[in-house]
């Protein structure tokens, strides 16, 4: 149900039956297939039986479930000290397909995104700018199969050196901004 839930939030939930279920309900109940307990928002009510979907999937669960299966419908939840809403009903509906629409623009948005991010990386144009305006940082650790190193900028890691390797690994999005050739040659070099 991420992300309407995340892992430790706190859950409260209270018996219901199924007759009193209607489409986008929360509830937890027994997984058929994997005797789990999985929070899901009610996708269908066909006869005598609930169909159920999480937030983040894209398609409603394989499974059907019968009032066997229910252990309830969510009524409230907590994250750390703040207090969550539990949407239901139509509203819960509305949230459920948001956070679809959310989750597909995003995917829209990487296959734009990547080409573009590949064609900066791999030509160096925005490396060229930066080379020598950023302050690269690096630490090195002695480990027990040798001198492993880090680099990093404004205190995040950027890249990261393996022990016994030469080659920096350098993590994206920093591929576009840093030249491997700024970072400090292996000392076997």
């Amino acid at each position: 149900m991420h992300p309407t839930f995340k892992s430790g939030d706190m859950l409260a939930y209270t018996p219901v039956l199924l007759s009193e279920l209607m489409k986008g309900d929360v509830i937890v109940f027994m997984s058929p297939q994997e005797s789990i307990q999985v929070i899901h928002r009610v996708a269908a009510v066909e006869q005598g039986n609930i169909r159920t979907r999480g937030d983040n999937n894209s398609r409603a669960d394989p499974y059907v479930l019968t009032q066997a299966d229910i252990r309830g419908k969510i009524v409230s939840g907590t994250r750390g000290k703040q207090q969550l809403r539990v949407y239901h009903g139509t509203r819960g509906r509305m949230q459920a397909v948001y956070h679809g629409k959310t989750k597909s623009l995003q995917r829209g948005l990487i296959i734009f995104v990547k080409p573009l991010y590949s064609f900066l990386s791999e030509h160096r144009i925005i490396s060229r700018w930066t080379s020598g305006r950023l302050r690269v940082r690096v630490a090195a650790y002695e480990r027990p199969a040798g001198r492993e190193e880090y680099a990093t900028i404004c205190g995040r890691t950027v890249a990261h050196r393996p022990a016994g390797s030469d080659e920096w690994k350098i993590y994206p999005p920093y591929r576009m901004v840093i030249d491997c050739g700024a970072l400090p040659a292996s000392e076997a070099e």
